[in-house]
């Protein structure tokens, strides 16, 4: 089945419009005068690319085929197209050059199913001769979610398009997004639009980074007439205003002030609008320069889940929380496996509920792994009652500590407990084995004990490891 103008208008997702010229469909996710306005601001560059931009449809056909013209690349040279088959990405192609013209095909599995084609991020793409073995109707409409931001909310630096933080949040909300990022952009009151057709359910607004570097000296009065026009535009619509992640050169200050300055500039005008909600990027996002694809400003596809899952959590109603990483000397990349964990912070009269291993002569927190069909509030719970015979209310979500080690992730969440009653202990036979026993002891003391976490580096690697894990917890927590 070949897709004429009519099909592709039906099934593509995220832009304003499909400019159709010698037999190629465009894709542009910028109104004219949205898009004379960052040319004028010297971003001409960056107002073609296709960023978060799809073609969605229900087929039962066995390949999906194409030719492709991808141009305009300014500073990154590669380019890839994702498959999704019932929500699930499948397949991508592309290739590590900026500028391209040719093919591409994919096989698609038996039956009817649902599939969805993200087009490159940081490019102009141009389509045609799109062609399927089977009969095409296009996936049902949903809401509509408007992204605005700078370089990481058109995608900087993701090589695959469904990595982009605005694609899996959009994605796993079931929302249709428009993702009019702009590499480079700031508060921009002029680029802001009402857009016929696409009335957002939600915004995702994340600017700030580049007026604060590029030293926008009216800072504050450019940053209140954006959100003063964005409320005219779309009233009460809820906002979710990301105050700008961690970058490594934010030192020294600029005209602005410090950086942290410029954040609560952001957060100060934010509180004047009831339905705007704050989202601390430091609350998310480590800061680590392995997530970074250029080690300090551009989040690469690890880096993105971070992103996605902090604003995620927000766009939920959950409480950001904040995550630490460790980073083995011995870790594989990718890794291969991820092993989940829960410990309380069971706190009474001052003192602290620790576990002892008496053949190891190591203390930890209480807690253990994850089994299958529980939360981690509820492993928390039997992990803290099996080892210590203490039973506890589980509470807030303190901190996540990501290890990695080898080709395995090792995920360990933090909560603050409530002591509640008693019952019997049901030590494994490995802990019995050890002499595993419970004690109070006062938080700075058992700071102390495991702060010497570098002691045993030589000597007892997984008593280092161990100490390194719940000093990195408790230096945070205590």
């Amino acid at each position: 089945m070949i897709f004429d103008e009519k099909l592709v208008k039906a099934v593509t997702k995220g832009v304003v419009s499909i400019p159709y010229r010698d037999g190629w469909f465009g894709f542009e996710r910028l109104l004219p005068g949205q898009a004379e306005e960052f040319s004028r601001k010297g971003y001409a560059s960056q107002v073609p690319c296709a960023a978060g931009v799809s073609l969605c449809f229900r087929t039962d056909a066995r390949s999906l085929s194409f030719s492709y013209r991808v141009s305009g690349a300014v500073s990154r040279m590669f380019f890839y197209f994702d498959l999704l088959v019932n929500g699930k990405k499948v397949d991508s192609f592309g290739k590590e050059v900026g500028n391209d013209e040719g093919t591409c095909s994919f096989s698609l599995p038996a039956g009817e199913k649902e599939v969805e084609l993200y087009l490159p991020c940081l490019q102009k793409v141009e389509l045609k001769d799109i062609f399927t073995d089977g009969d095409v109707t296009p996936a049902p409409r949903l809401p509509k979610l408007l992204f605005l931001g700078d370089s990481i909310t058109q995608g900087y630096d993701s090589h695959t398009p469904f990595g982009c933080y605005t694609s899996i949040v959009a994605h796993t909300l079931g929302y249709e997004q428009l993702n009019q990022g702009i590499s480079g952009a700031g508060f921009f009151p002029g680029t802001l639009a009402e857009i016929p057709g696409f009335v957002p359910e939600r915004i995702v607004v994340s600017f700030g980074t580049n007026d604060w570097k590029h030293g926008t000296r009216n800072f504050p009065d450019v940053a209140r007439d954006y959100y003063k026009k964005l409320h005219e535009i779309f009233g009460d619509t809820p906002v979710f205003a990301i105050i700008p992640i961690w970058r490594k050169d934010c030192e020294p200050p600029t005209c602005v002030g410090t950086f942290e300055e410029a954040k609560d500039i952001i957060r100060d005008v934010c509180a004047s609008y009831p339905n705007v909600t704050v989202v601390e990027g430091d609350a998310f996002f480590p800061r680590d320069t392995t997530l970074f694809a250029d080690a300090r400003l551009h989040p690469n596809e690890e880096g993105f889940t971070y992103y996605a899952n902090g604003l995620l959590r927000a766009m939920q109603g959950k409480p950001l929380v904040p995550i630490a990483r460790i980073l083995g000397e011995n870790r594989a990349t990718p890794f291969v496996r991820t092993r989940y964990a829960s410990r309380g912070i069971v706190l009474q009269d001052g003192k602290l509920l620790i576990s002892r291993d008496v053949q190891m002569d190591m203390v930890m927190t209480p807690g253990g792994g994850r089994e299958p069909g529980e939360t981690d509030e509820q492993c928390c719970a039997r992990e803290v009652a099996e080892e210590t015979g203490v039973l506890v209310q589980v509470g807030e979500e303190l901190l996540v500590v990501e290890e990695f080690y080898e080709d395995v992730r090792y995920v360990t969440r933090y909560y603050r407990c409530e002591p509640c009653g008693r019952t019997e202990k049901r030590l494994t036979a490995l802990e019995q084995e050890r002499g595993l026993v419970s004690e109070w002891v006062s938080p700075e003391q058992f700071l102390q004990v495991v702060s010497r976490h570098a002691d045993f580096a030589a000597v007892f690697e997984e008593k280092r490891g161990l100490y390194l894990r719940e000093y990195t917890a408790a230096s945070r927590i205590l």
